[in-house]
């Protein structure tokens, strides 16, 4: 998997193509994503338009990063979920994860995202 990572204003992009089966691209992969969380970049992009293969180890990043963003307060949506739409709906993660059909699109929804406030008790 090949991974392009930058910052559009507030929102962390990641552009990723090729195959997302773990080894050394996902662990990267995770490690960025937490290299942005600890700068309290928390609303990220991952733009799947370029991946054509997710197995059971690229499911679980996608998962774990989405945990993870939540816990810090942000947001994490998919963007060009074409080519592995029919996975996420077969494992019902399609419900789980926030996506849309356009990388510009998540990045403008994402940067109007205000996180949900915690009631005062």
């Amino acid at each position: 998997m090949k991974i392009n990572d930058y910052l559009n204003g507030d929102v962390v992009v990641f552009e990723l193509s090729g195959k997302m089966i773990g080894g050394p691209a996902t662990t990267y992969l995770r490690g960025r994503v937490q290299e942005y969380l600890a700068l309290g970049k928390n609303r990220i992009v991952m733009d799947m338009a370029g991946i054509d293969r997710v197995n059971s180890v690229g499911l679980g990043v996608l998962t774990a990063t989405n945990l993870s963003v939540s816990s810090q307060g942000g947001q994490l949506m998919l963007a060009n979920i074409t080519n592995v739409e029919s996975l996420l709906t077969m494992t019902r993660l399609i419900n789980v994860f926030t996506h849309s059909d356009s990388r510009v699109d998540a990045v403008n929804r994402l940067a109007g995202f205000q996180p949900p406030i915690a009631p005062i008790l």
